[in-house]
């Protein structure tokens, strides 16, 4: 870990290639719910750098880490919504100052550079969840279990 941590872009087939292999080994064995679908991830990995969505984060030349965030039809709602497909960084670095401020540096630029005003992220942390309010102690006798928080990012007032 040389912490030379900085993002960008994913910009072509071969970073949604790389994205994927990354994810495969990766991402999924920690958050994946359901059985995995290569193609289907690969398509959506795709979709998203095609959109200009996605970014990847590493530390000098090594892939540590990536965002996607895609454009999104609610239920209640006519105007489009901006939210995180995917937003992953491997466990060892995780708690660097650094590391945080690429992923939300590359959300942030994103979101404005896609036109958005706002973007909506799920941050997994199981131990922050736990303490948050007692909706969530109510879920858990249900056999919920909290998983993160959602949180926003809302353009500045001008």
């Amino acid at each position: 870990m040389g912490r030379d941590i900085c993002w960008r872009y994913a910009a072509d087939d071969a970073d949604a290639k790389e994205l994927a292999q990354f994810f495969m080994l990766d991402i999924w064995k920690e958050v994946g719910r359901a059985p995995m679908n290569p193609d289907k991830m690969f398509v959506s990995i795709y979709q998203c750098v095609q959109d200009r969505g996605a970014a990847m984060i590493f530390d000098g030349d090594d892939l540590i880490g990536s965002i996607g965030l895609v454009e999104m039809d609610f239920w209640y709602s006519d105007e489009p919504q901006f939210v995180e497909q995917w937003a992953y960084v491997r466990p060892e670095y995780r708690g660097y100052p650094d590391t945080a401020r690429a992923l939300f540096s590359a959300a942030r630029k994103i979101t404005f550079d896609r036109g958005f005003g706002h973007a909506t992220m799920i941050v997994f942390n199981k131990s922050r969840a736990r303490a948050r309010d007692g909706f969530a102690k109510i879920g858990e006798q249900f056999a919920f279990r909290p998983a993160g928080a959602v949180i926003t990012l809302e353009a500045e007032a001008s």
